[in-house]
């Protein structure tokens, strides 16, 4: 019970990692200090951006210009220690990142039909998964009307944990997305990638240690490198309609003939690289946007009647939240030094530091965490990072988590079972938002049930 409380102190709260964060701003601060000493975060986006360009790539007119040559500065990002992800995208740097990136970049450019389809299937999966549990016990019930009757007066009964739905949408979905529907649909599979999720939707990492994450992770690892294998051993029958597809027309066998390839550990690492940060972007913004319009039938009837378009309230929803809250880098080469306002912070080589994304949308806004989708807001935020090695992906799950919201919206209307959980005030005081907290990557530790009424039952 004390080893629990000594981890979670060392995690602040969102709330109270925002009122930290404003607080330093207001002092003209680009940099603050974290719980832990030896790490700073750069919580000024002007400086951060500045950064980028001066320290981790030369800047480029456009991406083609990656096919060229690259000049690389003193900025890299430290490696996860995560199995799967060793050989990832995101795990890499200099001349081995320059060329997956030339790749990924133009595999994970899907045609817009294609992020229509893997769309329209999340917004089933939610449809499915929102009255599962009601319609195991709800057989002889007599048909299809009452079955939606009895589902809904069950949902009023105990209402859902949005948690546990926006996760199962989001493995579903990013599987058929990365390894198609053939693969994708298969139960061991599903069930092998929720394990890496825990219920407060925090994905399991390596460093934890515990054998039952290594169990976990073993399986999964199997998996899906026989599934590859499989896909990979009819090359005239790829069609690009999966993610998997398109990454394994970058896979060449003589590499000095080709500057820009991947290799087969390169693909099954950015297969899970898609699958995990995929999986965890996708079910937490979902969470986070039905919770913040819960209660709010003004803006859910907006949506329905078209007043207000689903990317609004998603993109409101990842400024508040964004997925990965920061950036680590350090200087690999020299020292750094930061400066502004007359004050200047040096890092040393090989310091690790942090570019904090949840301070831009939050450290110069007096009410952050209002909800306003339908305003447009002088926003700093930048969900999905910035600089060269911003995430290529960001538009999948803002065209997947719209057309969920747009779907359930035209049917339904939603609140929190419980009124306490609702949201108390501009700031955050009390409500579903209180306990949210980033370690790194957002988690939502309590349950949020919320209860669904269709619009012909109310």
């Amino acid at each position: 019970m004390m080893k629990s409380k000594q981890k979670e102190s060392k995690f602040p709260s969102m709330k109270e990692r925002i009122a930290y964060t404003r607080e330093c701003a207001a002092k003209h601060c680009p940099v603050m200090k974290g719980v832990d000493p030896s790490i700073s975060f750069v919580i000024d986006s002007n400086v951060a951006k500045r950064i980028l360009e001066e320290h981790e790539l030369k800047s480029y007119d456009s991406d083609e210009d990656l096919a060229g040559d690259c000049q690389y500065a003193n900025l890299y990002k430290p490696p996860k220690p995560r199995k799967l992800l060793d050989c990832a995208l995101t795990n890499v740097n200099g001349d081995v990142w320059k060329r997956q990136r030339y790749c990924i970049s133009r595999a994970f450019a899907v045609p817009k039909k294609m992020r229509e389809k893997w769309s329209i299937f999340a917004a089933k999966k939610f449809l499915d998964a929102l009255s599962k549990d009601q319609s195991s016990n709800s057989r002889g019930s007599g048909g299809k009307k009452k079955l939606l009757s009895f589902c809904s007066m069950k949902c009023k009964k105990k209402g859902v944990d949005i948690r546990k739905v926006s996760k199962e949408v989001a493995v579903c979905t990013l599987l058929v997305a990365v390894l198609g529907e053939e693969y994708g649909t298969r139960k061991d599979l599903i069930e092998a990638l929720s394990l890496m999720f825990l219920d407060n939707l925090e994905p399991r990492r390596d460093e934890e240690c515990s054998l039952e994450t290594k169990q976990i992770v073993t399986h999964i690892d199997t998996l899906i490198r026989c599934f590859i294998d499989n896909v990979a051993s009819t090359p005239d029958q790829l069609q690009n309609d999966c993610l998997l597809q398109r990454l394994l027309r970058f896979e060449i066998e003589n590499p000095s003939d080709n500057d820009n390839y991947l290799t087969r550990d390169e693909i099954v690492s950015n297969v899970f690289s898609a699958l995990l940060a995929g999986s965890q972007t996708i079910c937490t913004t979902i969470t986070g946007v039905f919770c913040f319009l819960a209660g709010r039938n003004d803006l859910q009837l907006d949506l329905k009647i078209g007043n207000l378009t689903p990317k609004d309230v998603v993109q409101e929803t990842l400024r508040i939240f964004p997925p990965v809250a920061g950036l680590p880098r350090f200087a690999a080469d020299c020292e750094l030094t930061i400066a502004k306002n007359d004050i200047r912070t040096e890092f040393e080589k090989s310091q690790v530091f942090i570019i904090d994304l949840l301070a831009f949308a939050h450290s110069g806004c007096s009410e952050s965490l209002e909800f306003h989708p339908e305003e447009t807001k002088d926003s700093q935020a930048q969900p999905w990072g910035i600089g060269k090695r911003k995430c290529p992906a960001g538009i999948i799950s803002l065209d997947c988590i719209s057309k969920v919201l747009s779907s359930i919206a035209n049917e339904y209307t939603w609140t929190f079972l419980n009124e306490k959980t609702h949201f108390k005030d501009r700031y955050g005081s009390g409500g579903w938002i209180e306990d949210i907290q980033y370690r790194p990557t957002l988690q939502f530790p309590c349950e949020l049930r919320l209860q669904f009424s269709r619009h012909d039952e109310e």
